[in-house]
């Protein structure tokens, strides 16, 4: 299969170089011709360079690697050759200004998907991918594999054998095909501080944090060891990462000429998707975590969570092989029995599921069960004197600084929830769904999310990776908290 790239800036090169390395054809194609030959040179012998017209010519899929607007002259122009092509688009609507800001190109609510889909001939078969991804994410996320496997297709795959007549452009009506994603939204780029360093083949990343103090990373969940003379300390077992915590292990051993043998495992706090991978080491491991903790892992009962036999309440100061571990617990927050886990000698400390460096939140404040504990633990953590920060998620340590931003975020939603709450009207909805009362009190606390997400999208958008994804969703946790932790807002009947 041949595939014809339009355009090889940084998406169209980054597709190019990952369709090469499959053992692909790719031929390229640029405004600037000699552009083309050059990238096409670089990628050796299963890439060439041709104009517009001999690149969709000789491909069966049609990557446009342009921006939207040019797109829109593109394909109207050349229809007659795109009969029968896959047609891959990964635009989105955005544009820059004189000034480098970044702007919306098409009007809110109109997807780069809907007006890129209907202007391929009927016959071609229309995808929307890639748009989701910058160039780096994608250079660095592109061949990731877990213990589920390697996500990148097998060479020669042809993706025309993965489309129907169902996956018609004519027919989507009938139901949306598994590679149709034009009704989907597009969100704004990532920001590239936002984003890790690239996996290797085995798909995980490890990296020294500070001497004998190493992370381990898959682009989306974090784990850390220690390496000392009395064998291996490991923070933290997530299954996404599974054995390759070991193999990361064994590779900074060989090199180190030190132990591999993991004797201690530390748990940030019960959650299978931190702990998960626990039963992979062995069962003399000494397993430590705070009491709650214990309580919780007993109460689940999962065999690959084997419950910590070691427990402390409050704080608890770990001596091994020289090296020290300071463990507390500072209340409730993401869970009653998330902890701190503080390395003064590495300048580290590593508090799991509170701060995403680089990124928003996710749901309900990362799925927090006690919001005025979660919004105190950032200052919790910067009360200690460390540099590098284990978040346990997304693919790269945090600073002091990214605390204070994820800090001042959650400050700027509560302060727009308080004025929400003040402003949003719920009469209309009572008034129009008289003795329905959820569906009147569903569409008043909905305005009071969607009316305190605003402002703050707007403000953290470039700033805070996929703060236009996940911000309304936090903002009506953090909303409700105030009203009923705080009784914000709350009315006494006379």
């Amino acid at each position: 299969m041949t595939t014809a790239i339009i355009g090889v800036g940084n998406l169209g090169g980054t597709v190019a170089r990952h369709l090469v390395s499959d053992g692909e054809s790719v031929v390229l194609a640029a405004k600037d011709e000699s552009r083309a030959q050059s990238v096409a040179n670089e990628l050796g012998p299963n890439a060439s360079a041709g104009s517009v017209e001999e690149a969709i010519a000789g491909a069966d899929v049609v990557v446009l690697a342009t921006w939207l607007d040019q797109t829109r002259e593109l394909v109207p122009a050349r229809t007659r050759l795109l009969e029968g092509k896959v047609v891959v688009d990964p635009s989105n609507p955005i544009g820059f200004d004189e000034n480098g800001q970044m702007f919306r190109t098409l009007p809110e609510g109109e997807s780069s998907g809907s007006v890129v889909a209907g202007l391929p001939p009927e016959s071609a078969h229309y995808v929307k991918a890639f748009g989701t991804l910058g160039a780096d994410q994608l250079a660095t996320s592109a061949g990731r594999g877990s213990d589920r496997g390697a996500r990148r297709r097998a060479p020669r795959t042809d993706l025309r054998s993965r489309r129907s007549a169902s996956h018609h452009r004519n027919r989507r009506s009938e139901g949306m095909s598994a590679t149709d994603t034009t009704t989907l939204p597009d969100y704004a780029p990532i920001p590239r501080a936002a984003l890790g360093p690239a996996l290797n083949e085995q798909g995980y990343y490890v990296g020294r944090v500070e001497r004998n103090l190493y992370y381990v990373t898959d682009g989306t969940y974090m784990s850390a060891f220690l390496t000392t003379s009395d064998g291996v300390v490991v923070l933290d077992a997530p299954p996404t990462l599974g054995n390759n915590i070991q193999r990361a292990i064994d590779e900074i051993a060989a090199a180190n000429g030190v132990s591999n043998k993991v004797n201690y495992l530390v748990y940030s706090h019960h959650h299978s998707d931190h702990v998960g991978a626990a039963s992979l080491f062995d069962k003399n491991v000494a397993r430590i975590g705070h009491e709650e903790t214990r309580k919780l892992l007993l109460r689940d009962d999962d065999p690959a969570r084997p419950p910590n036999e070691e427990t402390f309440q409050d704080n608890r100061t770990l001596e091994i092989g020289g090296e020290r571990i300071d463990l507390a617990w500072h209340g409730p927050n993401h869970s009653p029995d998330n902890i701190v886990i503080h390395l003064p000698e590495h300048d580290t400390l590593m508090l799991v599921d509170i701060v995403n460096p680089g990124w928003v939140p996710i749901y309900q404040s990362n799925l927090s069960e006690d919001i005025p504990g979660y919004l105190e633990a950032p200052a919790n953590a910067l009360a200690y004197s460390w540099k590098h920060f284990i978040g346990g998620h997304m693919g790269r340590l945090g600073t002091r600084d990214d605390l204070t931003l994820h800090q001042q975020y959650m400050a700027d939603l509560a302060d727009s929830s308080r004025k929400a709450i003040d402003t949003v009207d719920p009469t209309p909805y009572f008034v129009k769904y008289g003795e329905n009362f959820w569906a009147a009190l569903k569409g008043y606390l909905d305005e009071c999310a969607a009316t305190t997400a605003a402002p703050v999208i707007e403000k953290y958008t470039g700033v805070l990776a996929a703060a236009d994804v996940f911000t309304q969703d936090v903002a009506f946790q953090v909303m409700q908290s105030i009203r009923l932790d705080l009784g914000y807002g709350a009315q006494v009947h006379p």
